[in-house]
């Protein structure tokens, strides 16, 4: 049987119109299991919040998409939460909670939220928010190293007595309400910056960089090349 061209680009574009106009999905739970970690990771257009407990844990909800479109594993003790490549309905939530015990490592990237519901509490945390995620984060720690790039946005509030910070290509740290003894932050290619410091400010800003401090720090070496800017705000 000889076919017509329309009738071989029909069957061709068949699966495409399956997953188009596929119907909704209702709202789904799935408590998934989980070995040790002490890094996260998220990805992709979902809403991760994370809380200390007393032992590991992740629950995944969704509504109007399919549970394995989103996609989770633990390795090199790092728990990844991400969405699956591939075409998605216009409208759908997809909401992940995360129990941790300690917590090293947090990253979130391609437009992912991620909602700290305790305070991080510790030694040192790397946190990287990155390509137009965002975050929101409380904390209690003595050295806290972050890094803001490519749209990511990050709110940290609470007290680090070291900070050390890089915000680069359009980033935005909100950190006026962390309180911070010393802080070694890097400033540029449209980066927005704005810490709280009380004893050691250095900072480095560059390439139409932004950088706005307040805590009046007693020591301070400020660097500004290519555009960059630096105030102080006085309380």
């Amino acid at each position: 049987m000889r076919l017509s061209i329309k009738s071989i680009r029909f069957f061709s574009l068949l699966p495409l119109l399956v997953l188009l106009y596929r119907p909704a999905v209702a709202g789904e739970t799935e408590q998934r299991r989980v070995t040790s970690f002490d890094g996260i990771r998220v990805s992709g257009n979902l809403t991760l919040f994370i809380e200390e407990g007393r032992e590991e844990s992740l629950r995944i909800e969704v509504d109007g998409i399919e549970l394995d479109r989103v996609m989770s594993e633990v390795a090199e003790n790092s728990l990844t939460v991400r969405t699956k490549p591939g075409v998605f309905p216009e409208t759908y939530e997809i909401k992940a909670y995360v129990t941790y015990r300690k917590i090293r490592d947090l990253r979130a990237s391609a437009g992912a939220k991620l909602y700290g519901r305790s305070i991080l509490t510790g030694d040192r945390i790397n946190v990287d928010v990155a390509s137009g995620a965002f975050a929101e984060l409380k904390v209690n720690l003595e050295n806290l190293e972050l890094n803001i790039v490519s749209g990511g946005e990050l709110t940290v509030t609470g007290r680090a007595r070291t900070q050390e910070t890089t915000v680069n290509t359009a980033g935005k740290l909100n950190a006026f309400d962390l309180e911070c003894d010393n802080a070694y932050i890097r400033v540029n290619t449209g980066g927005v910056g704005r810490v709280k410091v009380t004893k050691l400010l250095e900072a480095n800003v560059a390439t139409g960089g932004s950088l706005r401090y307040k805590g009046s720090p007693v020591k301070q070496s400020i660097k500004k090349s290519t555009g960059g800017a630096v105030s102080e705000i006085l309380e």
